[in-house]
This record gives C-alpha cells, structure tokens and sequence, in this order.
C-alpha cells in the first residue's frame, strides 16, 4: 500500500483512496481520490510488498518522514496582512 500521510497529526486517511498505474514498466504513477489541503506538509508511506519488479522482487519500501515529503503549493486567494485605516475604523478626512 501507498499512503499520503499528513505531517502535523499523521492522518493516513488524506488523499482519499491511491490508484497506481505503471504494471510492467520502470515508472508508476498515482492518482489520489481527493486533493491534498493547501500550505500543508506531508511524507509519503510506501510498505515493502506496494511495488514488484520484472525478476519478482519487491521494493523495500519506507514508512519515515524524511524519505519522501513535500509541502503543498499556498492557496491562490490573496491574503490581506494589514488594513490601513484598521477594519472597522471610523473614517476621517486627511485635510479638514
């Protein structure tokens, strides 16, 4: 099995369900059955019997936090820092 695992609580649920293509080739690739949250970091989890090469070996897998991780992007929506006069202020002319 391949799991996307959230860094900051280790929810192996993210992702939704990981489909895997790639049989009888040297690449595979995946596709989660939902998105991964934004700005949020996660490592990836691989147990030893996921993947099995032409000569029936195994891949070894990994299961730490180091190995494969990643950060997603930021969201696109722009973030107001600072309002100037501050939100909720009384308004007041410059030239009175």
């Amino acid at each position: 099995m391949l799991w996307f695992v959230r860094w900051r609580d280790c929810n192996f649920t993210v992702g939704g369900p990981v489909s895997i293509s790639g049989n009888g080739t040297n690449e595979a690739s995946f596709t989660l059955g939902s998105d991964l949250s934004v700005n949020t970091a996660y490592y990836v989890h691989v147990e030893s019997n996921a993947f099995k090469d032409g000569s029936n070996n195994y891949f070894t897998g990994f299961t730490d936090q180091t190995t494969w991780n990643f950060t997603t992007a930021p969201s696109d929506a722009p973030v107001v820092a600072s309002f100037s006069p501050a939100d909720d202020a009384h308004w007041r002319s410059c030239c009175y």
